[in-house]
C-alpha cells in the first residue's frame, strides 16, 4: 500500500516536484519493506516484488533525468508510476485482518 502511494504521488509530478520526490521516498520505502517477501516460493510475491523494485529504479533514473531534460525525465516518471500502480494492485491479496498477506494452502 505505502509503494502504490508513493506512485501516486509520483503521477503527480507535473504539479510539484516535491510531490514527487516524497512519492520517490514512499515507493522506495515500500520496496524495502516487503524485500523479505522476494524469496517467497508462494506467487505472486517474489516476481512481483522484482517488478517493483526495477519500477523504483525507472522512478530515480527518471527523477534525477527530470532536473536536466524535462520530457524524458517526466515519461520515465510517468512510466514507473504507472507500472507500480499496476504491480501493487496485481499483487496485493487481501489476506486475516487486511494485511495483504496470504497463508499457504496445503
Amino acid at each position: 500500500m505505502l509503494a502504490g502511494l508513493g506512485a501516486f504521488l509520483g503521477l503527480l509530478f507535473p504539479l510539484a516536484i516535491e510531490l514527487s520526490v516524497i512519492g520517490f521516498v514512499l515507493l522506495f520505502v515500500g520496496v524495502l519493506l516487503t524485500a523479505p517477501e522476494a524469496d517467497s516460493p508462494r506467487p505472486p510475491f517474489g516476481r512481483w516484488w522484482q517488478a517493483l523494485a526495477l519500477a523504483a529504479f525507472v522512478f530515480l533514473i527518471g527523477l534525477g533525468l527530470s532536473f536536466v531534460a524535462a520530457l524524458p525525465g517526466g515519461l520515465m516518471i510517468l512510466v514507473a508510476c504507472v507500472f507500480s500502480l499496476v504491480v501493487v494492485v496485481l499483487a496485493w491479496k487481501p489476506g486475516p485482518g487486511g494485511t495483504g498477506r496470504t497463508e499457504p494452502t496445503p
